[in-house]
C-alpha cells in the first residue's frame, strides 16, 4: 500500500460531495487513476469502501435531529473547554446522543472539561441566514456536529471532569500569567500565537489580515508548529545536552501537549500527528516512508475520529495546503531559498484559490507579494520572539523587557506598514460563489498542471495553468448569459436595501441602502454582513446607480460605504441641501417629471415636486415607477397617505404588478384608496422581525388580503426576489 494512502484518502473525500456530483467525482477518479487502481484489487476494495463509508458514519449533517421539546432537563456531557468571553460562557455539551452549543452566564458551578452536569435549559435551531451570500451560522454549528444551541440555561451538579480538563485549567493559567507579566500589545499576540486565542485581536485588524490572504497567519498553523518543535529541539540538543534519541522522545511527550495548549484546531493536530509519525519512523530507521502517506493516514484517521472535520474550512485549508507542497517537493528543493519561498508562496495561494471564492467570494491578487514578506517575518521573528518571550517567564525582569521590547519594536513596523498600504480596492478579484463542479474541475487541472510541472513540461504546464484561470473567469462569465430580469428585496431588517439585475448584466441598480436605527447595533452592520455579501457572491463588483429615496438611517445608513466599495457611477436623490463629491459619481436631483432611461428599463419619477413643500423627511421620499418592457413597480419610500392622495389625484399612477409598501408597512401608509388605484398583483415589505413598531401593521397586511394581493415580507421570509422573463413574473424568497 506504500504510496497509495492518498487515494484512499481522496476517495474519502468524495464520499462526502453531495450524491450526484460525489458519484460523478468518484469515477472520474477510477478513470485517472485506472493503472494504479486495476492492478491492485485491494486498493480499489479500499478505495470503494472509503468512498461509500462518509454516508454511513455521518448523519445529513445539515438537518436538524428531532427533540421533543425546546426545553430540556437532565444531564449532559461538556465535550469541549468551556471559554469565558466577557463574564460570559460557552461550550459544547451532549446531550442525549445529540451535541448542543450552549451559551451561559457565569454558572454556580465550575464547568470542566469532560464533567457531567445537570442542565435546564431552552433550546432552539440555530439560525439560518436569511441572505443569499451571508454567514450561515447553522451550516457552521453543523460542522462542528452541533444541532442546537442555548441561551437560557442552568446548570449544576458538575462532577468528575475528564484529565485533559486538568491541562485545560493549565492552558487557562498560563495566559493568566502572561496576562500579568506582559503589556496588553504583547499578551495579545501571544494569546494568538501560542495559545490559539485570536479573539483580543482588534476586528480591524483580522479584516485588514483577511483582506490580504493573510489570516492564516493570525491562526496556529503547521509553520508555527514546525516552529516551536524546532526551538525546542535546539534547546534539547545544544543546551541541555541531549542525544538525538532522547530529544525525539521528549518531544514526543510533548506534542499532545502542545495540541492541547494551542487549543486543538485541526491545523495543529495535523501537524502534530504528522510531527509524531515522523519522529517514530526515523526512529526505527524508517526514512523510506512517503510523506504523503502520512498526511494521508492522518487525515483519515482523523476523519474517522470526528467525521465533522472535513466540514470546516481551517481543516480543508491546512490539508489542500500540505498535500499541495508534498505533491511539490521535487520543485521546492533544486533552487535558492528565494526560489524556493516564491514556489511555496504561490503553490499555497493556487490551491487554496477555489476555496477562497467558494468561501470568500474574493481573492487578493496582491496576497501572494504580501505573503512572501510576512510568512517569513511570522515564522522567522515573530514566532521565536513570542517563545522566548515565554521562556522569559522564568528569566530576571530585565531580560524580559529586553525581549518584549524588541518584539514590540518589530512587531509594531510591521503591523503599521500592513495598516498603512490600507485596502485598495483594485488589487481584489471578485468572481462570486463558484458551482461545487467548478471547484472540481479547478482542482483537476491544478493536480494536471503540477505533475507536468514537477516533469519539466513546462508548456504543458503553463497551458494547464491559463486553463485554471479561465475556468475561474468562466464562472464570472456565466452570470453575464443570464436572460432573466430580477428585483431582490434583501432582508436589512428594520431597514430597506433592493437590488435591481438587468438581463445579461447590462445593468445593476440599488435602491436605497439602508441600516437600522438601533444605536446598539454594529455600525455598519447591514452593509458588512447583507449587502456587500449578497453582491460579492453573485460576482458583482461595480453598480450602475444608486437611488436613496431619502436620508433617514433605515434607508441611507450605508450609502457612503455603497459609493466607495460599487462605485456607482449616479447617485439620485430629491431635492437636498448638500451634493455628494466622490470621484467619477454624478450626483443628480430628480423630481417629478423627471424619467431616466437605461437599455429596456425606464425610471419615472412620480414625486417629490419640484418645490418639495413637505415638511417631513418621509414625505420627501422619492416615488418612481420603475418600469422593464411590460413589467411595472412602483417604488414608494416612506410617503404617507397623504402624498398617496396627492398622486391618486393627479392620475399618476396606473396598473402595476408590484409595490413596495411605503413606510414598511405602517398604518401611515397604504390606503384603500392607494390600492384601488394602483391594483397590484403583488406587495413586497422590508421590515424587521419582531420590530418594536409593530410593523408591518395588522391593519395594512388584512387590507392588502382584502385587494387580493400577494404579499412577500422580507421577516418572514428573508431576502425575496422576483424574476421576469418572456412575460412571466415569479416570486423566490431565501427562507424555505
Amino acid at each position: 500500500m506504500k504510496s497509495h494512502w492518498y487515494l484512499i484518502s481522496l476517495s474519502l473525500i468524495l464520499g462526502y460531495l453531495p450524491k450526484v456530483i460525489g458519484f460523478l467525482s468518484f469515477i472520474i477518479f477510477l478513470i485517472l487513476f485506472r493503472r494504479k487502481i486495476i492492478k491492485n484489487r485491494l486498493l480499489l476494495v479500499l478505495s470503494s469502501l472509503t468512498f461509500f463509508l462518509p454516508g454511513y458514519i455521518i448523519p445529513s449533517t445539515f438537518e436538524t435531529p428531532d427533540i421533543e421539546n425546546d426545553f430540556i432537563t437532565g444531564w449532559i456531557e461538556i465535550q469541549t473547554h468551556p471559554e469565558i468571553k466577557n463574564d460570559s460562557i460557552r461550550f459544547i455539551g451532549e446531550y442525549q446522543g445529540q451535541r448542543i452549543y450552549f451559551y451561559a452566564d457565569s454558572p454556580k458551578s465550575p464547568l470542566k472539561q469532560g464533567a457531567q452536569c445537570y442542565v435546564e435549559a431552552e433550546i432552539q435551531q440555530p439560525k439560518q441566514p436569511t441572505n443569499p451570500g451571508s454567514f450561515d451560522y447553522r451550516k457552521y454549528l453543523a460542522s462542528l456536529g452541533v444541532s442546537w444551541v442555548s441561551y437560557d440555561n442552568s446548570f449544576s451538579k458538575c462532577a468528575n471532569p475528564s484529565y485533559l480538563s486538568h491541562l485545560y485549567d493549565w492552558r487557562d493559567h498560563l495566559m493568566s500569567i502572561t496576562e500579568s507579566k506582559f503589556s496588553e500589545a504583547t499578551v495579545v499576540w501571544i494569546k494568538a500565537l501560542i495559545f490559539g486565542d485570536r479573539s483580543d485581536i482588534e476586528p480591524e485588524l483580522i479584516d485588514t489580515f483577511e483582506y490580504w490572504g493573510l489570516s492564516h497567519l493570525l491562526a496556529i498553523s503547521g509553520l508555527h508548529v514546525g516552529m516551536f518543535l524546532s526551538v525546542i529541539y535546539f534547546l534539547l540538543m545544544k543546551v541541555c545536552r541531549l542525544t538525538k534519541e532522547q530529544s525525539k522522545c521528549i518531544i514526543i511527550m510533548i506534542i499532545p501537549f502542545y495540541i492541547i495548549i494551542s487549543g486543538s484546531q485541526p491545523p495543529v493536530i495535523r501537524a502534530g500527528l504528522m510531527a509524531i509519525c515522523l519522529i517514530v519512523f526515523s526512529m526505527f530507521k524508517k526514512n523510506t516512508t512517503d510523506t504523503i502517506d502520512i498526511i494521508s493516514i492522518v487525515m483519515i484517521c482523523m476523519l474517522l475520529y470526528n467525521p465533522f472535520l472535513l466540514h470546516q474550512m481551517a481543516f480543508q485549508f491546512s490539508f489542500a495546503v500540505t498535500f499541495a507542497l508534498i505533491l511539490s517537493k521535487n520543485l521546492l528543493f533544486k533552487d535558492h531559498w528565494i526560489m524556493i519561498s516564491i514556489k511555496v508562496s504561490l503553490i499555497s495561494q493556487l490551491v487554496l484559490l477555489p476555496l477562497q471564492f467558494y468561501y470568500f467570494y474574493y481573492t487578493n491578487v496582491m496576497s501572494f507579494l504580501f505573503n512572501l514578506i510576512y510568512v517569513p517575518y511570522f515564522t522567522l521573528i515573530a514566532m521565536p520572539l513570542l517563545l522566548l518571550l515565554m521562556l522569559s517567564l522564568v528569566l530576571p525582569q530585565p531580560v524580559r523587557h529586553v525581549l518584549e521590547f524588541l518584539f514590540n519594536f518589530i512587531n509594531t513596523f510591521f503591523i503599521q506598514l500592513l495598516q498603512m498600504v490600507g485596502e485598495p480596492m483594485r488589487s481584489i478579484w471578485v468572481i462570486g460563489k463558484p458551482h461545487l463542479m467548478v471547484v472540481l474541475l479547478y482542482f483537476i487541472f491544478f493536480i494536471l498542471m503540477m505533475l507536468f510541472w514537477e516533469k519539466g513540461q513546462l508548456k504543458k504546464a503553463a497551458l494547464l495553468g491559463i486553463i485554471i484561470i479561465m475556468v475561474c473567469y468562466g464562472e464570472t462569465a456565466i452570470k453575464h448569459f443570464t436572460p432573466e430580469y430580477s428585483v431582490t428585496m434583501l432582508d436589512v431588517g428594520q431597514a430597506e436595501s433592493i437590488i435591481i439585475e438587468l438581463p445579461y448584466r447590462q445593468g445593476i441598480f440599488m435602491v436605497d441602502a439602508g441600516e437600522e436605527m438601533n444605536g446598539e447595533e454594529e455600525t455598519n452592520y447591514n452593509f458588512n454582513h447583507v449587502i456587500k455579501p449578497y453582491l460579492w457572491s453573485k460576482g458583482i463588483t461595480e453598480i450602475d446607480s444608486l437611488w436613496i429615496s431619502h436620508f433617514d438611517r433605515d434607508h441611507s445608513g450605508a450609502m457612503e460605504q455603497v459609493i466607495k466599495q460599487f462605485e456607482p457611477k449616479q447617485l439620485y436623490t430629491a431635492p437636498i441641501e448638500r451634493y455628494y463629491k466622490y470621484p467619477g459619481l454624478d450626483h443628480i436631483i430628480v423630481h417629478e417629471g423627471t424619467i431616466v432611461n437605461y437599455g429596456d428599463i425606464t425610471f419615472n419619477v412620480l414625486s417629490p415636486t419640484k418645490s418639495n413643500k413637505h415638511t417631513d423627511a418621509n414625505d420627501q421620499s422619492i416615488v418612481f415607477l420603475l418600469q422593464y418592457k411590460q413589467h411595472k413597480m412602483l417604488f414608494t419610500g416612506d410617503i404617507s397617505k397623504e402624498v398617496e392622495q396627492e398622486l391618486v389625484s393627479k392620475n399618476s399612477i396606473g396598473d402595476i404588478d408590484v409595490l413596495k409598501i411605503a413606510h414598511h408597512g405602517s398604518q401611515t401608509s397604504t390606503s384603500k384608496l392607494w390600492l384601488q388605484k394602483a391594483k397590484p398583483e403583488a406587495a413586497i415589505v422590508s421590515v424587521g422581525e419582531n420590530n418594536f413598531y409593530g410593523h408591518p401593521h395588522p391593519i395594512v397586511i388584512q387590507r392588502l388580503k382584502d385587494f387580493g394581493i400577494n404579499v412577500y415580507r422580507s421577516d418572514q421570509l428573508g431576502a425575496v426576489t422576483l424574476k421576469y422573463k418572456d412575460g412571466q413574473s415569479t416570486f423566490y424568497h431565501y427562507n424555505p
